[in-house]
């Protein structure tokens, strides 16, 4: 049995949660497979007020498998690649793909493409204050590694505006392997 818990998203100002807690279920509701949902802790449940602004309750979770407990959490790796996948996003892409198949314990990001951005020399300068006003949905929220992580992208999309020459190369995916020790090793 497929069990779906999703935790994220809040009542943000411009709506963005609520909208990509829509896409989620519709994506999840979609796949052939049957999928129990068990927990939505996201958008107006996932709320909590300081002072007059919105904030997220919930950032993160972990889920111990062998028991079913779930626990807030916080993390440091976000996993291989993000500056590659952070490009994706920052360049229009709307749609949620997932990168980790679970049966071969193999995450994979691509093959894709993004349209480079004018100005993007000036963009990878930009102030850690504009980044975070400007470039974020809900600046007041968004955790301490935010300017770092969208900078990391923007240096992506510089160093390589055609990525399925320069990042997916022959046009295959980047794969990793999560190892007992918690690191990810690329396997392709």
């Amino acid at each position: 049995r497929m069990e779906l818990h999703l935790f994220g998203g809040f009542r943000d100002d411009k709506g963005t949660s609520e909208g990509l807690s829509i896409k989620l279920l519709t994506a999840f509701n979609n796949l052939p497979e049957e999928i129990h949902l068990q927990t939505a802790c996201i958008t107006d449940i996932n709320n909590t007020k300081k002072g007059s602004t919105n904030f997220p309750v919930i950032y993160g979770i972990v889920i111990h498998l062998n028991s079913g407990e779930i626990q807030k959490a916080t993390f440091l790796d976000r996993g291989p690649d993000q500056p590659i996948r952070s490009a994706r996003h920052f360049t229009g892409s709307e749609e949620i793909i997932n990168i980790y198949d679970h049966k071969k314990g193999v995450l994979s990001i691509g093959p894709f493409n993004y349209s480079t951005m004018d100005e993007i020399d000036l963009l990878c300068r930009l102030p850690d204050q504009f980044i975070r006003e400007h470039l974020s949905t809900s600046p007041e929220q968004e955790p301490a590694h935010f300017e770092d992580a969208v900078r990391a992208a923007l240096v992506q999309i510089r160093d390589h505006p055609k990525p399925l020459q320069t990042v997916f190369k022959e046009g295959k995916p980047r794969q990793y392997k999560l190892e007992a020790n918690g690191a990810w090793t690329r396997c392709n």
